[in-house]
């Protein structure tokens, strides 16, 4: 009797938010090595995606990671709601 294996592919994942952005939290690895970070976006009144990511500071090679450089610039330069008025929040389109 034969067992029947299954093969799993790659599919491509993309999704696309529209709002304001609400709160941004961040904590760094205990590690140091890398960072989570956690950011709430408000689509319509009362309607609120919470997106989360991770990434290691470099890559297997040595390099900087471009992800979490990109990290770092929203923790620094993003305005949120919870940290400054809605009106001031940035816009994610």
């Amino acid at each position: 009797m034969s067992e029947k294996q299954t093969v799993l592919r790659e599919a491509e994942n993309k999704v696309f938010l529209e709002g304001f952005l609400l709160e941004v939290r961040h904590n760094e690895w205990k590690s140091g090595e890398g960072l989570n970070i956690d950011l709430d976006i408000e689509t319509a009144p009362n309607e609120v995606h919470t997106i989360t990511g991770m990434s290691k500071y470099k890559k297997e090679d040595g390099s900087d990671n471009g992800i979490a450089k990109g990290y770092k610039t929203i923790i620094n330069d993003y305005k949120s709601a919870a940290t400054h008025d809605k009106e001031e929040a940035d816009k994610f389109e």
